[in-house]
């Protein structure tokens, strides 16, 4: 269990202190100098954010992709391929992890020290509470789950959904900042959702399928321990949950925009 950890942990650690010094010097753009201070650390944090998805996505998709053509496998337990709990974390898959939960690190460590500042860019009290539950679970199962191969599909899906927060840090700078000028906020909405449908959306009716088939009609998940079945049973739903709750914001939010614009 224990080999994999160093390929998680080093790479991650080093992630952590670029994307914190990526959020530092952002602080000090010209571009966010008149803004206030909640609005200009909040821009600073999508800085860091933008350079994580900028960065991660990529090793996400291709283990994804190689989840894909390498490995013949079956929702069933037995046969001749392997379960899809099962199968075996690629390379690409444990770099993403490792950067991903490098960039939570630090994050987590923002939300901790500027509490004020981040729940107002975030939206409010409930969003701040469900990003510490997002960075919380993501930090403590997705790393187990790749060094023990178990639930490798699922957690390298969630990581490779990270590319939806290219359009969405970049809309979040646009339509604080004006940096990117005015008027584009709303086309760069309209793509980030766009992507997020896409990548998040689009998929949910396989993964939910492949959720019930390999977990609720076999219960054990194929020779989990107990406490993983479990964790995995209640935890798999949850960024499927969100995914669609969030899409809901996002469709709202540009349909205000679209029609403030007819005004």
């Amino acid at each position: 269990m224990a080999s994999l950890l160093p390929d998680i942990v080093y790479p991650g650690l080093g992630f952590a202190v670029v994307c914190l010094a990526v959020t530092t010097v952002s602080l000090r753009l010209p571009a966010f100098r008149e803004l206030d201070w909640e609005t200009r650390f909040f821009c600073a944090l999508c800085c860091g954010a933008l350079v994580n998805c900028s960065v991660v996505s990529w090793p996400a998709l291709a283990a994804l992709q190689e989840l894909y053509d390498k490995h013949g496998f079956n929702l069933a337990c037995g046969g001749a391929s392997i379960n899809l709990l099962h199968l075996p974390a690629p390379p690409n898959a444990v770099l993403a992890c490792g950067l991903t939960c490098g960039y939570f690190l630090q994050d987590s460590l923002l939300l901790l020290l500027y509490p004020k500042e981040t729940e107002k860019g975030l939206g409010g009290r409930s969003a701040y509470k469900i990003m510490w539950m997002h960075h919380v679970l993501s930090l403590l199962i997705w790393p187990y789950g790749l060094v023990k191969n178990l639930n490798v599909v699922f957690v390298t899906y969630f990581l490779a959904t990270e590319i939806t927060n290219i359009g969405q840090n970049i809309f979040l700078i646009a339509s604080r900042s004006r940096i990117f000028g005015s008027g584009l906020d709303l086309p760069i909405g309209i793509a980030w959702a766009f992507t997020f449908l896409v990548a998040r959306v689009l998929p949910v009716p396989f993964i939910v399928y492949a959720y019930v088939r390999t977990l609720v009609l076999t219960p054990g998940g194929c020779g989990m321990e107990t406490y993983e079945y479990l964790i995995t049973l209640v935890t798999v739903p949850i960024p499927i949950a969100l995914n669609l709750f969030w899409f809901y914001k996002i469709v709202s939010k540009a349909r205000r925009m679209i029609s403030k614009k007819k005004k």
